[in-house]
């Protein structure tokens, strides 16, 4: 209690309720709210000096506190709760349970003075006393007073009795900046975390680029690469699924510092912040390894790596923040992995790789716009494919009959000869290089999306169970 004291010295407004206090921590106390049993108001108002204020008050209506009881104890017995029923005690009227036995003998110096306060307290109506009492008047007087001064002075930098001129003591920017600072702090003290997760994703890689190495531009290769890039994208997914942990632990922590405080905006910049290093840093490695084994094409001066490099990682972006904002808005890990999961599965599969947009059936084509693995998809698939010329191999050709009399007369035709037409036909994606700047667009307007959802859970949402 002493350090909840000289926290409120701070200025900071303390409310406390406390069983059975000592005299000594009841008088650390600055103002009193006593209710009787029903919730009704006896008294609120200053304590005073040794609890001066309160003891007169109720020396008006002739109940005294002698020198050795505590005072906390008297105020319990004024309020009907304080000792237990004598013999004559009722259900009906909560004060009769305090009334003590007058009849019984008293030894103790001070035992006339009980009497007394019995004997009040038997007819004492606390709630109705205060009431109709100028304490509460004064009460009421000084609370109009101080929101008629913050509604006038709002804004004009006003410094309240506590010297805050707002209800937060530091500003957005210092909440962002030591919340972040904390939550990177803790998201790198998982080292056996950090090091499974960049691990998985390196081991991927190699297993990728071992699986897939160096495709060439056949009709077999051609469909390998858009395999390879389906499976990236739903790799991520369940790569993302590690970010749901971190978020619900930590979620604690925001409950218990938010009623001192913390902005949800701070927590939640903090949240998303302390998951993106780990995630590009993996992205990358990742990429950079399966890139050059499979040998995806190049482009001009190695142009379109980079370029499969920012689809990749915004990819990957969306799916953290996907399952970030699926957290943010359930209990627990379990339920968000649930979630999250069944989410990843209705996405890839309207993503257009298993089901071509057009063979899906239109009254259930609507999800396939919705599916935030469709975007990245004909991003890397137009970066890969766009001018990219391809060939058959012996067994690809296609014999078309070329003379009508004779279908012996065959000659050797190659179905797709370019990638842009192999995707229009193939998977009905689009093939223009203008789609990709399009898609990555709105694959970041996926991104922004889920980070909203995650914002509004955090802000919202309070699983606090207890």
């Amino acid at each position: 209690m002493k350090t909840t004291r000289l926290v409120s010295n701070t200025g900071v407004p303390v409310i406390c309720t406390i069983h059975q206090p000592s005299k000594e921590l009841f008088l650390l106390f600055d103002s009193l709210l006593l209710l009787r049993p029903g919730g009704r108001v006896i008294y609120f108002g200053d304590l005073g000096d040794n609890a001066d204020t309160v003891l007169t008050y109720f020396k008006k209506f002739g109940l005294e506190c002698h020198d050795r009881k505590n005072p906390a104890d008297f105020v319990l017995d004024c309020s009907g709760a304080g000792i237990g029923g004598g013999p004559n005690e009722t259900k009906d009227d909560p004060y009769e349970n305090n009334i003590i036995n007058i009849d019984q003998e008293i030894d103790d110096e001070n035992g006339d003075n009980e009497v007394k306060n019995a004997k009040i307290l038997s007819n004492f109506d606390g709630a109705e006393i205060w009431r109709n009492s100028n304490e509460l008047e004064e009460v009421d007087e000084y609370l109009s007073e101080l929101s008629r001064e913050n509604s006038q002075k709002k804004g004009q930098g006003y410094i309240s009795p506590t010297g805050f001129t707002k209800i937060y003591a530091t500003s957005v920017f210092t909440q962002i900046k030591l919340s972040m600072i904390r939550s990177v702090r803790n998201k790198f003290r998982q080292p056996t975390s950090n090091r499974s997760y960049l691990i998985t994703y390196i081991f991927m890689g190699v297993i990728l680029g071992w699986v897939y190495f160096q495709q060439d531009n056949t009709q077999t290769g051609a469909r390998n690469r858009v395999s390879l890039i389906y499976f990236i994208i739903v790799f991520q997914a369940l790569g993302a699924i590690a970010s749901i942990p971190n978020l619900i632990l930590q979620r604690s922590i925001y409950y218990r510092e938010k009623p001192a405080f913390l902005r949800p905006f701070a927590y939640f910049v903090a949240s998303v912040v302390a998951e993106i290093p780990l995630v590009l840093i993996a992205t990358f490695i990742m990429g950079s390894i399966l890139y050059f084994m499979v040998g995806l094409n190049p482009g001009t001066d190695y142009n379109r790596f980079f370029y499969f490099l920012l689809v990749f990682m915004s990819s990957s972006l969306a799916c953290v923040s996907f399952a970030m904002a699926v957290a943010a808005c359930v209990a627990t890990t379990e339920v968000a992995n649930t979630f999250v999961g069944l989410g990843s599965t209705l996405f890839s599969l309207f993503a257009g790789f298993i089901i071509p947009r057009l063979s899906i059936p239109k009254y259930i084509r609507f999800v396939h716009y919705i599916s935030f693995y469709t975007y990245p998809l004909e991003a890397l698939a137009i970066n890969e494919f766009n001018g990219l010329n391809l060939t058959c191999s012996e067994n690809e050709y296609i014999q078309i009959h070329i003379d009508p009399n004779d279908y012996n007369i065959t000659k050797p035709y190659c179905p797709y000869q370019n990638g842009t037409f192999f995707l229009e036909q193939q998977f009905t994606m689009h093939s223009d290089f203008e789609w990709f700047g399009i898609d990555v667009g709105i694959l970041w307007i996926f991104v922004f999306f889920f980070i909203f959802i995650t914002y509004f859970g955090i802000k919202n949402f309070n699983h606090l169970t207890r």
